[in-house]
């Protein structure tokens, strides 16, 4: 549900709101101006054939302004209401842009942390790769050092004791040893790198998801607040019209009520009027 779904229900609420005191309070003035307005002296001037008639064109005209005023007072309300509103709408648009914003930068700034790391690796492999070359080639030279001295061995073996040999052998195994650890050494670093970036990587795309779904989570209850506030309005407006239907039937009956006194009260006067000649009459008699 958007804000502009919201606008009707909160601008029927507003508006209803304030009708019932003013149809009971104007109702009390348009009373006072009819029983002001109706007195037997005045009623007695005009004649017996139409005592009726300026007395419903006047409260006819009374409704009417009484009518004409509640609706320009609702039609004002209406149009603040409606600015009001859109000026909220404007602001939940602005709120909406400015979390988009954010979660665009975050991205940004991710995507630019990835491909630092990217790049520190590729840097660090290759560093990696200048240091394993280095290293085969420091065990070719020794292999190739290795067949010398056993050609070397070979052309010597008459004149060399088997202590000797056995000297010569055990030193160039040595040597060999300590250059596998070397190469043993290097492969375990660049696999304990690996294994870092990747655990690095994995870390940074967990926060990432982690802080898009709490941001989707945030707006899925946003939607779901103002959702049962809208229903909450709409019971309310149920609720206000229900009201007011009750007692704008009670204005009416108190309506119809004021006519039958308006007739009964035309027609004492009418009789009066057909009784004063008679009475004059007596009294010169």
């Amino acid at each position: 549900m958007t804000a502009n779904q919201e606008l009707p229900i909160q601008e029927s609420v507003e508006v209803q709101q304030p009708i019932e005191a003013e149809i009971l309070t104007k109702t009390v003035e348009h009373q006072t101006f009819e029983e002001q307005s109706s007195s037997p002296q005045q009623i007695l001037v005009e004649s017996s054939g139409s005592v009726s008639t300026p007395i419903k064109q006047r409260k006819q005209e009374a409704f009417d302004t009484l009518r004409k005023k509640i609706e320009l007072e609702q039609r004002l309300r209406f149009l603040e209401q409606q600015q009001r509103q859109q000026e909220d709408h404007q602001k939940s648009v602005k709120i909406r842009c400015e979390k988009m914003t954010a979660i665009q930068e975050q991205k940004f700034f991710q995507t630019q942390e990835i491909q630092r790391l990217r790049q520190n690796q590729q840097m660090e492999l290759t560093d990696k790769k200048r240091k394993i070359k280095e290293t085969q080639e420091v065990m070719k030279q020794g292999q190739q050092n290795s067949a010398m001295n056993t050609l070397v061995k070979k052309h010597i073996t008459a004149t060399m004791t088997k202590k000797e040999t056995q000297d010569l052998l055990l030193k160039q195994q040595t040597k060999i040893q300590h250059e596998q650890s070397k190469l043993k050494k290097v492969h375990d670093e660049h696999y304990m790198f690996d294994k870092s970036i990747k655990e690095r990587k994995a870390k940074i795309e967990v926060n990432r998801n982690k802080r898009i779904q709490q941001l989707s989570d945030a707006e899925v209850k946003n939607m779901e607040k103002v959702k049962q506030q809208a229903e909450k309005e709409m019971e309310m407006m149920k609720k206000k019209e229900q009201i007011l239907l009750l007692k704008l039937g009670k204005f009416q009956q108190e309506d119809n009520h004021i006519d039958e006194e308006l007739q009964e009260q035309d027609q004492q006067n009418q009789q009066q009027a057909e009784d004063q000649p008679q009475t004059q009459e007596i009294i010169q008699e």
